[in-house]
């Protein structure tokens, strides 16, 4: 059986897309609120799953660029 690749999250279905993580650049674009909640740190870009604002933002911004 192939390993999977060192970026691939544990808790995720292996199909599922963002298993690398989110294009926050290509997500902001499609709802631009979504910036306001972007956490930049040395390694990553990512939000604080903690605020309900923030993964309202960012469920929108997945809806619109997918569906």
């Amino acid at each position: 059986m192939p390993s999977k690749p060192a970026n691939i999250k544990k808790n995720l279905h292996p199909l599922n897309k963002h298993n690398s993580g989110y294009d926050f650049d290509f997500l902001v674009t499609k709802h631009t609120l979504l910036a306001k909640f972007l956490i930049n740190d040395q390694q990553s870009t990512r939000i604080d799953f903690a605020n309900y604002d923030a993964v309202v933002a960012l469920n929108t911004a997945l809806l619109k660029a997918y569906y």
